[in-house]
């Protein structure tokens, strides 16, 4: 019969502040808006939000999810220079006003 491969990895997994994870998820959305996908941000953050409130039973602190998105764009900044944008200024820049705009 046929079998399924499947690879597991676990370089940056860990266990820790879910809110980091939520800002990161936001944060990579608005560096695929900011790079021209045409995504509405503010409306995925806020499905993606009150999904996790619904199934955690948590209640995401708005503050402290503006300060771990701010810090997922602050290190997702240089993504558009390693990944070769060819308007990898204008991204980056982009995406530190939005960090600005966000905090």
């Amino acid at each position: 019969e046929g079998h399924c491969t499947a690879i597991l990895d676990f370089d940056r997994s860990g266990h820790g502040e879910y809110l980091a994870d939520l800002g990161n998820f936001i944060a990579h959305l608005n560096l695929a808006k900011l790079s021209g996908a045409h995504i509405r941000v503010d409306a995925l953050s806020q499905a993606l939000v009150r999904a996790y409130e619904c199934e955690s039973g948590r209640t995401a602190d708005p503050l402290r999810l503006r300060l771990w998105t701010a810090l997922g764009l602050l290190q997702l900044a240089i993504s558009p220079f390693r990944n070769a944008y060819t308007n990898w200024r204008n991204v980056a820049s982009l995406m530190v006003n939005r960090c600005r705009e966000v905090l």
